[in-house]
């Protein structure tokens, strides 16, 4: 009888350490499955808010915030954006846009330009799709392609191909739209007009200008692994690369830093998908706080140590917790150190949401460099209101702390990267909360087939009827194929972004200001001085 209860338990010890190694494999591809590290906030100007199921609420968006499947973004009036997703593609919004994010794969991205301005670089891997779809039709893109998309409140849509070539279907057909063509698409007709490109506007012309600078950075390349190649922009500007005899060549910032600063500290750590996520405020603040390690170097400072090739796999923040009943710390990981988080981040890291033992408590080299650890009070950390404290010893030397992150929930304040307020009339319009999320992927499916249609999936797409007109209808720089400007939000006061004029500001209408103050007063505002809030 003994025998046997000892063969019993033997099997369920068996079978609890199988339940273990099952977990430590499967559940990491279900913690932050939307793929967190596939797109990013970029570039960022004015009042660009989000919308995501954490939050949800429209909230003030942040540069360097994690984009996953479902988000929504809008851009009012002043405000542009720039999406940048892992293989380098980069998708730009101008004011009055709204975007749906849909679909985020390794190798395909969906998207969902409800109104608005749209620009895309579309930079594929092996195998890539990219389908941008509209009210009245979706496009895709299968090889290199650089376009723009417009949409008009009444869903009318135009499209403007400068490299490569797009597919455009509509419920009429499908089509191929090659570079130096436009195709416009209304939503009532069944015809679609494909004509030459027209002139160049204000916004194709900040889109080249900004593709010149991001696609033309090359010194980083020698020292980024593969993986990390699309962000060299970021490295070329906002810092150098220095040799270092243990570690080879590192970078270190230059940009966004001031006395006092260390990695980690200027920024924000948001609750996304039941975990905290590092939203850097630094230009550069992504690759080298979501990859890689930092040291602290006597003669260059703190130094980003990037991975090796074939290991740079994406963190929600690398750095070591601790926390006691009234303050929560933390400090960034030296190269070699263990990475203890919830879910699989890859070589050096230890999935601790299946419940592993940790052992003695981590040593940790850089939270015994002077201005290593920042410490925040814990009601700061978790409720968003800022507390006064003097935490003058270094929680990692005492032993009255506890290892890890708070295990207490933060209060829903803690979902937005930044706090912000946004006024009234930058809020997105009523017609935007009806969009949803689901009922847009049901009716667009991503499909990555060329020879599929969109709109009928179980056909072969036919051929859209085409009038081929011969020249571009004369239109206003931003007005879709001559057509009215789309009908503002009658609630929204007249305030619009300042065009680029070669006059100077003596040589403005007087009449103009007395009519419209508030016009002038956006003008005059030095958004220079806006500056992200930060916890203390």
């Amino acid at each position: 009888m003994q025998t046997k209860q000892k063969r019993e338990d033997e099997i369920m010890k068996s079978l609890r350490s199988l339940m273990l190694l099952l977990m430590m494999v499967f559940v990491p591809s279900m913690v932050f499955a939307a793929g967190l590290g596939e797109l990013r906030v970029s570039l960022l100007e004015g009042d660009v808010q989000f919308w995501n199921e954490d939050t949800g609420e429209w909230v003030a968006a942040s540069i360097n915030m994690p984009l996953r499947e479902g988000d929504r973004l809008w851009a009012p009036e002043g405000g542009r954006l720039e999406l940048m997703l892992r293989d380098g593609t980069c998708l730009r919004l101008d004011e009055n846009s709204a975007l749906e994010i849909l679909t985020l794969d390794r190798d395909s991205s969906q998207f969902y330009l409800t109104e608005g301005y749209a620009y895309v670089n579309f930079r594929p891997g092996r195998g890539g799709v990219f389908q941008l779809d509209t009210p009245a039709a979706s496009i895709r893109a299968y090889e290199k392609a650089v376009f723009k998309a417009e949409v008009e409140r009444d869903g009318d849509a135009e499209v403007s191909v400068f490299k490569g070539a797009l597919y455009a279907e509509s419920r009429s057909g499908n089509t191929k739209v090659s570079a130096g063509r436009a195709l416009h698409i209304k939503s009532r007709e069944e015809y679609a007009d494909l004509a030459p490109l027209g002139g160049v506007d204000n916004w194709e012309r900040w889109n080249k200008d900004r593709d010149g600078r991001v696609y033309n950075s090359r010194y980083s390349l020698k020292y980024l692994p593969e993986e990390l190649e699309s962000y060299a922009y970021d490295f070329d500007e906002n810092g150098k690369w220095v040799y270092t005899n243990e570690y080879g060549y590192v970078w270190t910032p230059t940009a966004g830093i001031s006395a006092g600063w260390a990695p980690y500290r200027l920024g924000r750590w948001t609750w996304i998908m039941g975990d905290y996520v590092w939203v850097g405020y630094e230009p550069w603040g992504w690759a080298p706080y979501h990859y890689g390690r930092w040291i602290s170097h006597n003669q260059y400072g703190w130094c980003w140590v990037p991975p090796a090739k074939g290991s740079a796999f994406w963190g929600p923040g690398y750095v070591g917790w601790v926390n006691t009943s009234s303050a929560v710390a933390w400090v960034p990981l030296a190269p070699d150190e263990i990475y203890y988080g919830y879910g699989n981040y890859g070589p050096n890291s230890v999935n601790i949401s299946v419940g592993i033992d940790l052992g003695r408590r981590p040593r940790y080299r850089n939270a015994f460099v002077n201005n290593g650890v920042t410490t925040l009070h814990i009601d700061t950390f978790l409720r968003g209101r800022h507390v006064d404290h003097d935490f003058r010893d270094n929680p990692f030397s005492s032993d009255n702390f506890v290892f890890g992150r708070p295990k207490r929930l933060p209060e829903k304040i803690i979902s937005r990267p930044v706090i912000k307020e946004i006024p009234l009339f930058r809020r997105p319009p009523k017609t935007l909360n009806d969009y949803r999320i689901h009922e847009l992927k049901a009716s667009r499916p991503l499909v990555r087939e060329k020879n599929r249609s969109i709109f009928t999936p179980r056909a072969a797409p036919k051929n859209m009827p085409l009038r081929n007109l011969r020249e571009k209808k004369a239109r206003d720089p931003r007005t879709p194929f001559g057509g009215a400007q789309p009908e503002r939000d009658r609630h929204a006061p007249d305030i619009r972004r300042p065009q680029t004029q070669p006059k100077s500001a003596a040589e403005i209408n007087e009449e103009d200001r007395r009519r419209n103050p508030m016009k002038n007063a956006w003008q005059s505002f030095d958004w220079s001085r806006r500056q992200n809030r930060v916890p203390e």
